[in-house]
Parts: structure tokens; sequence; C-alpha cells
């Protein structure tokens, strides 16, 4: 890859990149030119660093969990910090700073979001948090909280249930009222039972 110069009088160095992925791990090596010399270092490298990683890691139980049919998760993704779901949805990186792992995904036409907190007190501030600021939004409206089931209506006009039951906070949202409530009490269920 050729890298553009900030003043006309350097010269370019060209450098050398070699990617590769093992099972769920990404490496990228990078030589600081491209000589034979620096090429070889950087493929001898990339196979050294290739023959040391090891996959005997497993399916996270949640993902068993909720990848199980007849929940019908598609597009899953399985996250383990706030940058997986901020990558995912414009959720406030704050609230979702303390959570164990995650899955995301989509089931019936509506998006899914499931946390799972390492105990129940961080799990129930997190729900504090949320339904919080979705009370506080001024783009949203209809809000109803009954138990541990929180409900408000987007800007987009999306219907927003968010969740908790023990250790996990599940949202959904989707523009079908029927179909994002359908959606989350058999994610409740499935939740429960596992």
């Amino acid at each position: 890859m050729v890298r553009p110069c900030r003043s006309a009088r350097r010269q370019c160095s060209k450098h050398y990149y070699l990617n590769f992925w093992k099972g769920n791990l990404l490496v990228t090596v990078i030589g600081r030119d491209s000589e034979e010399r620096t090429v070889q270092g950087v493929v001898g490298l990339a196979k050294a660093v290739d023959a040391r990683i090891t996959n005997t890691g497993e399916r996270p139980d949640l993902a068993n969990l909720l990848l199980r049919q007849p929940l019908g998760f598609s597009h899953p993704k399985y996250v383990r910090g706030p940058l997986g779901v901020m990558n995912s949805h414009h959720f406030d990186a704050n609230t979702f700073s303390r959570f164990r792992e995650g899955m995301i995904g989509t089931v019936e036409d509506c998006q899914v979001f499931v946390f799972r907190y390492t105990d129940n007190g961080a799990c129930t501030e997190t729900f504090n948090q949320i339904t919080t600021s979705l009370n506080n939004d001024p783009k949203s409206m209809n809000h109803a909280l009954t138990g541990h089931q929180y409900s408000s209506v987007s800007a987009e006009k999306e219907l927003v249930v968010v969740e908790r039951t023990g250790r996990y906070i599940s949202i959904v949202i989707g523009h079908n009222q029927d179909k994002v409530t359908y959606t989350s009490n058999r994610l409740i269920e499935k939740l429960k039972s596992g």
C-alpha cells in the first residue's frame, strides 16, 4: 500500500501489509518498506504467528441459548463490550459499558439486543439508566413502565421494548407493534429458561 506524502519534497515509502485470519482472529503484519528482505520477514513472522494461534474455543453459552430454535436469530453478532454495540445502534456508550456479553441480531423483522450482566445490581442499574434516558428523550413518546418492562415509540415511529429478567436486559425495536411484542415475549421466555 502506498501512503500519500505530506510534502512534495519528501519521497513516499511503500509499506508492505499482510493480513490473514484464523478462526475469529484477524492478524495484520506491517513491513516498513516493500524490499524483498522485508517481505520475506513479514511473511515469516505471519507464519510464526499463525502457528502459535490455537483455536479451541467454543460458542459462548449466550449464543448457544439464543441461536437455538424457535427464536430464529438472523445476522447474529456476539459482543463483549460497548464498541460492538455502538457499531450496531446509536445507544449511549456509557449506558452499555458494564455488560458482560451480548447478542445482537434480527428476529421477525425486529432489531434485537440481549445483554447479560455479572450481577442483578448492575443489570437493574442499567435498566433504570435506559428507561430514564428514553423518558427524557423529547423525540420519544408513549412511555409505559410495567414491572420490569418499559416501552416507548421513537421519532422514527418504531416501538422500543426494554425488558429486564434476572441478569439479562433485552431490547426489541421495530415498526410492527405485534411483531415487537411477540418477539420480546418469546425472548424473555427463552432467557428465563436458559
